[in-house]
């Protein structure tokens, strides 16, 4: 194992060990299978009880057990009757394979693309909550990691294309039409929306040009307070796996 290999495999166990934020930093590969690992384990721990094998049923509660070493002050009788709804019931689709954070700028980017022509817009002004600015503030990402967290590429991507999936978040890297138009992407922090994260994700994008105009979205497509439907989820799976033959025969026999 080289130097670099090591060090990668490290890092790697500090995210899983804690559910790190830091690895976002510079674009990573490692996000997206992060969901896989938990359906992984939840499926796994399945398999095991349903083989017998077997653990202190009070590892959640006991004096040594997880609610204890995570908040001395936990009470998990509230969960049986609680004060809020489950968050299971809460659970979102993302329809960007992007930062969550990036999603209601690239749905007004949308939203406007059927009305504007991206070589004729002169400047894009992107507001959005401050969390948002942070977290996806690349700026001319060099990788497909990196452009996942680059609100001034996404924007100009979604412009151009009027959509943002796999093969358009790829393809973009080396279209010198997104390229130029990302440089004419300014985003900036509007306080009045930041005040708004986490109940909202608000983002106002503005086209100035030919044409000008301007769209707010304040919740992401797919999140519980304006959810998708199944005709929409399907769709996005359908083009998102297009190209795997496997994966498109399993879909025409449901």
């Amino acid at each position: 194992m080289s130097l670099e290999e090591a060090s990668q495999a490290l890092a790697i166990s500090a995210y899983y060990a804690s559910g790190l934020w830091g690895f976002i930093s510079g674009g990573s590969s490692i996000k997206p299978f992060s969901p896989g690992h938990a359906a992984f384990l939840g499926v796994t721990s399945s398999l095991m009880a349903r083989n017998g094998m077997k653990t202190n049923l009070r590892a959640l509660e006991d004096d040594r057990g997880f609610c204890k070493n995570m908040a001395p002050g936990c009470r998990l009788e509230k969960a049986l009757n609680p004060e809020w709804e489950y968050a299971i019931l809460l659970n979102g689709y993302k329809f960007f394979p992007t930062c969550r954070h990036t999603h209601t700028a690239l749905t007004a980017a949308i939203m406007l693309s059927d009305e504007v022509n991206p070589e004729k817009i002169r400047e894009v002004r992107v507001e959005v909550f401050e969390e948002a600015a942070r977290v996806a503030g690349i700026r001319e990402p060099e990788s497909v990691n990196q452009a996942r967290f680059s609100l001034s590429y996404l924007v100009a991507l979604a412009l151009t294309y009027r959509r943002v999936g796999l093969d358009e978040l790829e393809k973009g890297l080396e279209d010198a039409r997104v390229r130029v138009l990302e440089r004419r992407v300014d985003v900036v922090v509007n306080p009045e929306l930041s005040a708004q994260f986490p109940e909202r994700q608000p983002s106002v994008v503005e086209v100035r040009g030919e044409v000008s105009k301007r769209e707010r979205v304040d919740y992401p497509p797919g999140d519980p307070e304006n959810p998708a439907n199944l005709d929409q989820i399907c769709r996005k799976v359908v083009y998102e796996v297009r190209a795997s033959p496997v994966v498109a025969a399993l879909y025409d026999r449901l």
